[in-house]
């Protein structure tokens, strides 16, 4: 059976969506950041999230930055990258033979091309809210070029971790996009054993007692 069909730490076969199997306990969660959301509106926010959609503007520069309860928008001053509110193009032949409309939304009008603008600009603003001037980032390709672009953009530190099997070719583009690349194992290190061993170091307090926020969320 193919290596990544086996449990990442006892090496039984594992025909499951996962990467381990129930030789031990896994508990993800703990392991990412606790932004102090809460998830209960009161009134006036609902009737102002039912407003934004209304007033719902492509052309709005601020993109997402429009949305009245995006986490630590008061944050956003000085950031000039539209975010989001990315245009959607109807599929016409595509629409007549299925009967409904259909549309594709260009997610390459996002800064950096990519869908994953949107997660950095959130970890952005908590960076922001939190004071720093350093992050890090577990990534071996979008959301490390977009975090590298929104890093270099604000003067941020930025130092993206990735897998031992990451391809040259990518850690050379990330650099290129302003990020500082640490790689993690061996050369057969695969993607998740990395992250594994990159929430190590964020268990042990590595990042924070250097003062980066972490952006793999």
């Amino acid at each position: 059976m193919d290596q990544w069909k086996r449990c990442l730490y006892c090496g039984a076969e594992n025909n499951t969506a996962n990467y381990t199997c129930s030789c031990i306990a896994e508990e993800p969660a703990h392991a990412y950041r606790a932004l102090g959301l809460r998830f209960q509106l009161n009134r006036q926010e609902i009737a102002e999230v039912k407003a934004a959609f209304q007033n719902y503007c492509f052309d709005d520069e601020r993109g997402m930055l429009q949305y009245p309860l995006l986490p630590n928008r008061e944050y956003a001053g000085g950031i000039n990258l539209k975010v989001g509110l990315t245009p959607l193009h109807l599929l016409k032949s595509f629409s007549k033979k299925s009967g409904v409309q259909v549309f594709i939304k260009d997610e390459g009008q996002n800064p950096s091309g990519c869908f994953k603008d949107r997660e950095t600009l959130s970890c952005l603003l908590n960076t922001r809210r939190r004071k720093r001037r350093k992050a890090v980032i577990y990534s071996s390709g979008n959301a490390a070029a977009s975090a590298a672009l929104f890093a270099r953009q604000q003067g941020l530190q930025l130092i993206t971790f990735v897998p031992g099997d990451t391809y040259a070719e990518k850690i050379t583009y990330i650099q290129k996009c302003g990020s500082d690349v640490v790689v993690l194992g061996k050369a057969s290190t695969s993607f998740e054993e990395g992250f594994r061993l990159f929430v190590g170091l964020n268990e042990a307090n590595v990042f924070e007692e250097a003062g980066f926020d972490n952006w793999a969320v």
